[in-house]
């Protein structure tokens, strides 16, 4: 058979690694290094492997990986234990991490991602295990290779969420990622910090035959910590596997590593299976046991998330993509838009989903950051029912855009309603039309190589004039009226 008719497709699950939010770390007392702390400084007999030692179990990180399972629905074993992986690697204390095998905390799960169409992704699992050591490996031109071990990270509390084999490219394993990272930052069960290794991932990829329903053989792409690595590896890897197989070379079953420098992946080991790492129930740690109590306590300690509040505004209200984005990111812009958007309807309010949306994700957004101050601030800066009828005064013409900006700003350090700063800084649009062909006519009359252009045949001469026209009124004159009355004088003349 010619392989290179043949058309393949990837397949790719993710297992990401997630440093959970405790003070202190898995099973021992001492508190999570800073990062970039002094090397070894954040280490005891427990999590540095002496013999002897008894690991205790940190509850907290428990209930933060059933927070997770829940806000990813997925279920809960509620009797859960931690079991002993054995491997010797330099960066492993004991020669064995405590990880969980058989019966991990969270069974299931989904997350939905979406590439242009709506795809779900269903987890397989999230368990709770111990971080390793980390190994600094040094190669300097005079000297011998060596690696220093700083054992600071060592027993940190990492939770391991594990992804069926469903993802199909590697954008759609970076919505992936990026959906993850937004619901584990927001229920508050990791800070998310991608630079000091917070949120790792490790990639599966395999290829087979498009259409066939048969795994070809997965090589794994170890430690990225970045979403734009992790896009490049499963490129690269998906391209390097393809010319592979076409050449009718053997996949072999391996664990790769990502170097970001040379935009590649290298061979590392041969992969383990579980088998490998004879897994057995940790005899110095007893079984867990939760209760129906302590679950739904947790269930209700979930915020509304991110995913939810754009399954809100698609639903409820009429608003393009751009818009969802910003008002569904920021929870305080979310209140501030449902609120005000409750007042229009109590009040009877004549303005369109998008025009109400567009005034808070542009216009109040900008004030808020030119004078310093965040989202919190939205609801004790912007009074709900002046912003209502600055909107309305806007739309009724009775002031222009520019006129609304300075009053928008002036409400900052004010307690006055639109009305009364309309009048105190004489903003009212000119809505006369005699005064507002006087303004026209003059403009006109001061600038003759202007209207000689546009007599001319150059449209945009208007422009020119129409400002001409604004600056004389201050701001105050209606442009659009404005242009039509230039328009009028001049094809008069």
């Amino acid at each position: 058979m010619n392989k290179t008719k043949i058309e393949y497709e990837p397949v790719i699950g993710l297992e990401v690694h997630v440093q959970l939010n405790t003070n202190s770390k898995m099973f021992c007392k001492c508190s999570i290094a800073p990062f970039e702390s002094e090397p070894n400084t954040y280490v005891c007999n427990i999590c540095m492997g002496y013999p002897g030692t008894l690991p205790l179990i940190n509850n907290k990180a428990i209930e933060k990986v059933v927070k997770s399972g829940l806000a990813l629905n997925g279920n809960i074993n509620q009797m859960t234990r931690f079991d002993r992986k054995n491997y010797h690697y330099p960066d492993l204390m004991k020669g064995y991490q405590i990880s969980q095998f058989k019966y991990p905390i969270v069974v299931g799960g989904e997350v939905i991602v979406n590439t242009g169409q709506e795809k779900k992704i269903n987890l397989n699992r999230i368990h709770l295990e111990e971080d390793t050591a980390k190994l600094t490996h040094i190669n300097n031109e005079n000297e011998k290779p060596k690696s220093l071990i700083d054992i600071n990270r060592s027993g940190t509390p990492l939770m391991e969420v594990v992804s069926e084999p469903e993802i199909s490219n590697a954008e759609e394993a970076r919505k992936f990622l990026l959906e993850l990272h937004s619901i584990f930052t927001e229920i508050g069960v990791t800070k998310g910090n991608l630079e000091q290794g917070h949120f790792r991932c490790d990639a599966n990829i395999s290829i087979r035959p498009k259409g066939s329903t048969k795994l070809g053989e997965k090589v794994e792409v170890k430690n990225m910590n970045s979403f734009r690595s992790v896009v490049r590896a499963i490129n690269f890897e998906i391209e390097r596997q393809t010319k592979e197989i076409i050449l009718d070379h053997k996949i072999l079953q391996e664990t790769r590593g990502w170097n970001e420098s040379r935009g590649e992946t290298v061979s590392q080991r041969s992969k383990e299976s579980a088998h490998d790492y004879r897994y057995f129930p940790d005899p110095d740690l007893p079984n867990i046991y939760l209760d129906d109590t302590l679950l739904n306590q947790i269930r209700k300690s979930i915020p509304e998330l991110k995913k939810d509040r754009i399954e809100f505004l698609i639903h409820h209200h009429s608003l393009n993509e751009q818009v969802i984005g910003i008002l569904s990111a920021d929870l305080n812009l979310f209140n501030y838009f449902k609120d005000i958007y409750k007042k229009t309807k109590t009040k009877q309010f004549d303005i369109s989903d998008q025009d109400l949306a567009n005034w808070i994700t542009e216009e109040l957004l900008k004030i808020l950051e030119l004078n310093k101050l965040t989202t919190k601030d939205i609801s004790n800066v912007f009074n709900l029912a002046f912003i209502l009828d600055l909107i309305n005064l806007t739309n009724g013409k009775t002031i222009n855009r520019n006129a609304s900006r300075e009053i928008l700003a002036k409400m900052i350090n004010s307690s006055k309603s639109p009305d009364q700063l309309i009048e105190e800084l004489g903003l009212s649009n000119i809505s006369d039309i005699d005064q507002l062909t006087d303004l026209c006519t003059q403009a006109i009359n001061n600038n003759p190589d202007a209207v000689k252009d546009y007599k001319s045949g150059k449209d945009t001469a208007i422009k020119f004039l129409l400002g001409q026209v604004m600056k004389l009124s201050r701001g105050k004159a209606d442009p659009n009226q404005a242009e039509v009355n230039l328009e009028k004088i001049l094809k008069n003349e």
